[in-house]
């Protein structure tokens, strides 16, 4: 099987196309990369910034690259000994006028020949059914009066127009408008359309001989200076008409409506609750075939290596999905899921898959470096200044039950629907109303601990029984009210019917489609907003973490990497992504506060106190920000500030759009649905009279800030040294091998500069001597710079590179560590047959040190700390930093070996 080793993540746009990659290989070599990591090249949205808006799956992105430009870098890359691993969009593509697959469906309704391939109500796009177009900014009605929806002419038939949206419209439009107007048209149109409104509409007609009609007709309009003047004063006849407007609309296979509808009713599943984002039929074979196809040619050319599949909970059978794509691509294929693993959540054993994309690595270590001692102190202090009673598992119900009913209320119906599609229960014998089944439903969705389960067979068995008995019993106590219809929901869910086949079907049918919406209302209620709600700690709001989550000890630490290595080896280590609500190093600096407990509480009392006279009463009569906003907005300062706390109107401009951000998707008071400029901006004109140099906040801010920072740098370099080090496939997001204080998207997905990061790592190379600690103790020593970042990562990538098998597949052993600072230390060996790694990296140091600035890192004393190494391993060893040679048998003293406080990896020495 293709052994990544370590990727890097690129996202690709218009602004970063693979020409530019190309530039960048020489870098990409230097640095230690193993494969690139590319973020959707699929043809995309115009202008898409990330790619995962796909409106053709069987080319490349124009904007990206073409198939001469891919083939010629990648194999440059090649050459590089660099792979490629391809993201994927199996679950949806765009709703968008560029997906000519959706087009044709509104043009052609179930004629179309790919209907069968979007997630559609049953029925949907017909005259008396129609298929929902949810764009319009107001409603439908005001549209037409205003005069926003037009009629006019691409691809060789008439259209709708709203704006830059062009819809077109079906055949009974076509022949409606043509026979009305065929007497006037010029000769050469009006022989064709004469032709053709004397044709048999059929399926095959409409495919073939009618596609073939547009063809000509549009190089009748594109020549024919006659034709289209005649189509043009045509179609602004049309447009001036209300009634001809309306009568159009009317006669389409699609509604044109606005685009709050989706959030009261719903006829096709959509990614989340992205109305722009419509979802596959995946599940048939030939949609998973057809989409596919452009994949499977770049697998057998060898172009694509491995794949990371986006977002495989929203797909209606991810077992076989897995077990499809593992057949097309073969067992040599590297391939990881993107899926978020809840507390104790496990990867289902049977996929056969490498692992996922990193996400529960990310919580682990962001656990690992939150002092577990402190942490209840943190969650006093939060209630003490927020006065907030709610704990965090009744916030994320309550959340939950607020999207279900608010912006998911389509999507419950419908499933309700399909439930009784099956006629699970006869309503009139039972004593059970269809809206009580109708709430027992919703509260089971609400009730479920994880995105969603994978049963593979019904009855439902083993671990798979255990959850949906205690989702049931949540929901009971929950809801004593609808304990009748919870009772009988679950008695059709956990039946024990083994011989009754046709039942089975039919409820692995249901509960597959259920599983389809547990996963978005999981990542719109906890995610998208109690993640901006709860502000206890935001080091933890984190894709992957919880927010109520409190650390974990170095022996559960080990014990997971135990785990890790046994079961998901090639798994992926993440720290940074796309997707990640807070860059890797903001959340480092600030598990330091989890040390820092008691200045921490005296800091916030005091800043409260100085700024409760820069906050406004608005006309709901409230003092603005809240105490938890203002609480979260040092939080968000403390892990994003400058080092040297100078800051500047591009930092202040982030903070103002990552706060108007926050503040939309906690829901609290505005949301992107109602957003209020003067609430927002109250908000936002606080935190920058805060950070006026004329008010008293940052004179008490910036030392208690860089005090945080500076400690913030260990925690940085054991984060890092422990993604490479520990079992699984380390992954870099682009940049982040220099400090990343970014926040959410888009400040994630800010250009790189490649150029700075190959220019120093250059010349850091040029200056390492052999067997001299110099060049770290200088990069200690300029720690803010990030060069030390950059340093530690090409040195730790290339060492994999250079021992692929002891770090992917060598045992995780983990050692003994003694002396009065053992709880500091966390120490373990890889071992592969003769190859051995000794990995020991500093915990939970914030007070170990009354050192300000770069003296925190370079002064440390260890005291009597040892390190019992195991009784085989070697006795010479190479500092894969450093590239000093040690010699050391039995134990290793931290003294002898670190150079300040500086993560430590060594491999065996070869002569």
């Amino acid at each position: 099987m293709y052994n990544p080793i370590t990727t890097y993540r690129i996202q690709f746009n218009k602004d970063f196309p693979l020409k530019d990659l190309e530039k960048q290989i020489e870098y990409l070599t230097l640095l230690g990369a193993g494969a690139v990591y590319a973020s959707p090249i699929f043809a995309a949205t115009p202008g898409s910034g990330h790619g995962y808006d796909v409106i053709d799956p069987l080319r490349f992105n124009p904007e990206i690259t073409d198939e001469a430009t891919f083939s010629k870098v990648r194999k440059k890359l090649g050459q590089s000994s660099i792979g490629w691993i391809q993201d994927i969009v199996p679950n949806h593509m765009a709703y968008h006028p560029g997906n000519v697959w959706m087009m044709d469906v509104l043009e052609k309704g179930s004629d179309s020949a790919w209907y069968r391939f979007f997630d559609l109500e049953p029925g949907v796009a017909g005259k008396d059914n129609k298929l929902m177009v949810p764009f319009l900014g107001i409603p439908l009605d005001e549209a037409i009066k205003n005069n926003d929806i037009k009629t006019g002419w691409k691809n060789g038939t008439f259209t709708l127009e709203y704006f830059d949206n062009i819809y077109p419209v079906n055949h009974d439009t076509f022949r409606s408008i043509a026979e009305s107007n065929i007497s006037s048209a010029p000769a050469p149109i009006q022989e064709l359309w004469d032709k053709h409104l004397k044709a048999s509409v059929t399926q095959s007609y409409l495919q073939h001989e009618w596609e073939e009609a547009k063809e000509k007709a549009q190089q009748l309009y594109a020549t024919n200076p006659e034709v289209k003047a005649f189509i043009d004063k045509l179609t602004q006849k049309l447009s001036s008409r209300e009634a001809s407007i309306r009568e159009i609309i009317e006669m389409q296979f699609y509604e044109l409506c606005h685009w709050q509808e989706t959030e009261k009713r719903i006829n096709f599943r959509r990614f989340f609750t992205v109305n722009g984002l419509i979802c596959l039929r995946m599940e048939d074979a030939e949609v998973f075939k057809e989409f596919h196809s452009f994949i499977n040619k770049q697998m057998e050319q060898g172009n694509f290596n491995g794949l990371r599949i986006d977002h495989i909970d929203g797909l209606n059978d991810p077992n076989q999905y897995l077990d499809r794509l593992r057949k097309l691509c073969g067992d040599e294929t590297w391939i990881v899921a993107e899926k978020i693993l809840e507390h104790q959540e496990e990867l289902p054993s049977f996929w056969p898959v490498q692992g996922n994309t990193g996400y529960d690595f990310l919580a682990i270590v962001n656990n690992l470096l939150t002092s577990v001692k402190h942490y209840d102190k943190l969650k006093a202090l939060y209630k003490e200044v927020t006065n907030i009673k709610d704990s965090a598992s009744e916030l994320i119900y309550q959340n939950k039950k607020m999207i279900l009913n608010s912006r998911m209320h389509g999507e419950w119906d419908n499933i309700f629907q399909y439930f009784n599609h099956f006629g699970f229960i006869d309503y009139e014998k039972e004593n059970i109303s269809r809206e009580e089944i109708k709430e027992a439903l919703g509260e089971f969705m609400l009730a479920c601990p994880v995105y969603r389960l994978y049963p593979r067979a019904f009855p439902l068995r083993n671990q798979n029984r255990i959850v949906v008995d205690e989702i049931f019993k949540t929901a009971r106590k929950r809801t004593p009210a609808l304990t009748a219809a919870l009772e009988k929901l679950s008695s059709v869910m956990l039946s024990d019917e083994k011989n009754d086949e046709d039942f089975n079907e039919k409820l692995q049918q249901f509960f597959s489609r259920l599983m389809q919406f547990t996963g978005p209302l999981m990542a719109k209620g906890v995610e998208d907003t109690s993640m901006y709600q709860y502000n206890c700690f935001v080091a933890h709001n984190e894709v992957g973490d919880a927010i109520n989550a409190s650390g974990i000890t170095i022996s559960g630490f080990h014990t997971a990497m135990e785990e890790r290595q046994q079961k998901w080896p090639y798994t992926m280590n993440t720290t940074s992504t796309h997707d990640t609500k807070r860059g890797e190093d903001v959340r480092a600096r600030l598990n330091i506060v989890s040390e820092l407990t008691d200045e921490w509480e005296e800091k916030v009392h005091e800043w409260m106190r100085m700024n409760q006279k820069l906050k406004i009463r608005l006309d709901s009569g409230l003092l603005e920000p809240s105490t938890s906003i203002e609480y979260f907005i040092y939080q968000t300062l403390l892990g994003t500030f400058p080092f040297d706390g100078k800051i500047d109107e591009t930092y202040l401009k982030r903070i103002d759009e990552y706060l108007v951000k926050a503040l939309r998707e906690a829901k609290r008071k505005v949301s992107w649905r109602d957003p209020d400029d003067t609430y927002e901006n109250t908000v936002c004109q606080f935190a920058r009279q805060m950070l006026n140099p004329r008010h008293d906040f940052l004179a008490a801010f910036v030392p208690f800030m860089q005090k945080v920072a500076w400690r913030g740098i260990t925690n940085s370099l054991t984060q890092l040294t422990l993604k490479i080090t520990c079992p699984g496939i380390p992954d870099i997001y682009q940049g982040t091998e220099l400090w990343d204080f970014t926040l959410v998207d888009p400040d994630n997905r800010q250009p790189v500069d490649y150029d700075l990061r190959l220019a120093q790592l250059e010349e850091m190379k040029a200056h390492q001597q052999p067997n001299d600690d110099a060049l770290l103790r200088d990069l200690l020593k300029n720690a803010t710079d990030g060069r030390i970042k950059l340093w530690y990562t090409a040195c730790l990538l290339n060492a994999r590179k250079l021992n692929p098998d002891l770090f992917v597949k060598g045992e995780y052993i983990a050692l003994s560590v003694s002396g009065k600072r053992n709880a500091h230390l966390l120490a373990f060996a890889r071992k592969h047959y003769n190859e051995w790694a000794i990995v020991a990296v500093p915990l939970i140091t914030a007070t170990l040190s009354d050192q300000t600035g770069a003296a925190c890192l370079l002064d440390m004393d260890w005291g009597d700390t040892q390190i019992q190494l195991p009784p085989s391993a070697p006795q010479k060893w190479l500092n894969t930093i450093t590239s000093e040679v040690i010699t050391k048998k039995d134990i290793l003293i931290p003294g002898e070996v670190f150079t300040g406080i500086a993560p430590v990896v060594l491999v065996n020495h070869r002569e």
